[in-house]
């Protein structure tokens, strides 16, 4: 080959042959630019994007299944046709490290960011790394049937993920959901599910989905938690006030219904909200209050933590109730006083209660704390356990196996293996997870909401220069090949 002088000094991004043999190459000029050349063997040929059909940031070359000499970059696709380069489609793409195809219609981008081949609408689950596995996971839930229920915070347009325990789905507002941010979620009677967000709710029953937004909310859309009552009123704590829903509609809690503000310049937020001794708890930035015929009244107690943030509350099987402050943990029984569990400088920020009764407390700064039901201390997690950090979001116990963590490290699932006696634990066996790795498996074509296509399980092994594209199934068998024409 004789290299031309505008090729040598440059950095060689991309490489491809075409169907006739001609060698392509995507070189860098400068830190901005890129261009396209081809070599037939004896002449050099150079595209860029002044000559129309071609992106300056083209970075990679792939072969398509019929032949075509493809170009794509963070911010579109182009093929060779025809002797000349067209623009297919926008890309919504940054940092792709790689690309293929895996039919003639069907394109994969590795990706830092979200996976885009929309194409013929499937998704293929490859990825460079899992969307759950290493990010910020601000939301976890588990259903009435066991299903795990996940949104990331580092890229929230992922929107929410389901996990029932091999099979990943997702939900955006790209089919059902009103926002893919999720903060909250709570069951109702019927199964339906609430997910509450920063912009209202998406109700959710088998496939039928329901939006509620601020036409519908009124000025309490904005919600932080939610939670339903045994009458089936679903509660949810919002920026503003309280919000209740049931049959006869939506109802509203603010400062007409008791609340109170730090001060006239400081916006009333309710953080959590739960169901205990009959009535309703809300847990505010500066305190507790509680309803009481229709109004809800701040606990004003010595004991009651007053003037924190009460990030979570969650009520006990045996009774009590328990707050998650922002400064410190408390707890109260029906007929005594609130007690301090943490002191002040834990920023303790969920709540939950594990299979045997065991009270977990999540903090920002010091890992996970655990808790018999009469609120003695049974043990810390911490790094030296197995967490990478000590900033935990939140917990959902699963029906049967795992706590679920939710960390800036991602999902992780936790199995402790403690003694019979609840009253003392020294060296419980601890056994972290980080898992499932990706959102998807690995092969496989997925719809938009995640869902496996039945009989077309693939795994694309391409050949070289052979131009053959080998389609196997989950055991190994041929399922067809496809000859580069």
């Amino acid at each position: 080959i004789e290299l031309h002088s505008d090729i040598t000094p440059r950095l060689i991004e991309s490489i491809a042959i075409g169907t006739s043999g001609n060698l392509w190459t995507v070189s860098i000029q400068n830190q901005d630019f890129q261009f396209v050349a081809r070599y037939d063997g004896t002449e050099w040929e150079f595209y860029n994007a002044e000559d129309g059909g071609l992106s300056h940031s083209v970075s990679l070359l792939e072969l398509s299944p019929v032949g075509i000499i493809t170009g794509v970059g963070p911010d579109s696709l182009s093929q060779f046709v025809d002797g000349n380069w067209s623009y297919v489609r926008r890309v919504y793409a940054s940092s792709i490290s790689d690309f293929a195809f895996f039919d003639s219609t069907q394109f994969i981008l590795v990706t830092d960011n979200i996976l885009d081949n929309y194409i013929s609408g499937y998704r293929i689950g490859w990825h460079q790394r899992g969307w759950i596995q290493g990010n910020n996971t601000r939301f976890i839930g588990v259903d009435h049937n066991n299903n795990l229920w996940v949104t990331p915070d580092r890229h929230p347009s992922w929107g929410l993920h389901r996990y029932d325990g091999s099979e990943w789905s997702y939900y955006s507002t790209n089919d059902v959901m009103l926002h893919n941010t999720v903060r909250t979620f709570a069951v109702d009677s019927s199964g339906g599910k609430w997910f509450g967000g920063p912009f209202g709710f998406t109700h959710l029953k088998g496939e039928h989905s329901s939006r509620y937004w601020e036409n519908r909310l009124g000025d309490l859309y904005d919600i932080n938690d939610c939670v339903v009552s045994k009458d089936n009123v679903l509660w949810a704590a919002c920026i503003g006030g309280v919000l209740s829903y049931e049959f006869s509609g939506w109802r509203s809690y603010d400062h007409n219904e008791g609340f109170h503000k730090h001060d006239n310049s400081t916006p009333l937020i309710v953080y959590s909200i739960e169901t205990f001794d009959n009535t309703i708890v809300a847990g505010m930035s500066n305190g507790i209050s509680w309803l009481r015929d229709g109004v809800f009244v701040k606990d004003t107690t010595p004991e009651a933590p007053q003037n924190r943030a009460i990030w979570a509350l969650k009520a006990h099987p045996s009774e009590q109730i328990i707050a998650a402050t922002s400064n410190g943990l408390f707890m109260k029984s029906k007929k005594m006083p609130w007690r301090q569990l943490l002191g002040d400088d834990a920023n303790c920020s969920d709540i939950e209660i594990d299979l045997d009764g065991r009270i977990w407390v999540a903090t920002r700064n010091q890992g996970i704390f655990v808790f018999n039901e009469a609120g003695n201390q049974l043990f810390q997690f911490t790094t030296e356990h197995g967490l990478l950090y000590h900033y935990i979001y939140n917990l959902a116990q699963s029906h049967h196996g795992p706590m679920w963590v939710g960390s800036g490290d991602g999902l992780i699932a936790m199995e402790v293996f403690w003694t019979e006696d609840n009253s003392s634990v020294t060296n419980p066996k601890v056994t972290i997870t980080r898992k499932p790795i990706s959102q998807f498996r690995n092969n496989g074509i997925f719809d938009l909401r995640g869902r496996k296509q039945t009989g077309q399980s693939i795994q694309q092994l391409r050949s070289g220069a052979s131009g053959m594209y080998i389609y196997k199934n989950d055991k190994g068998d041929n399922l067809k090949r496809i000859e580069l024409k």
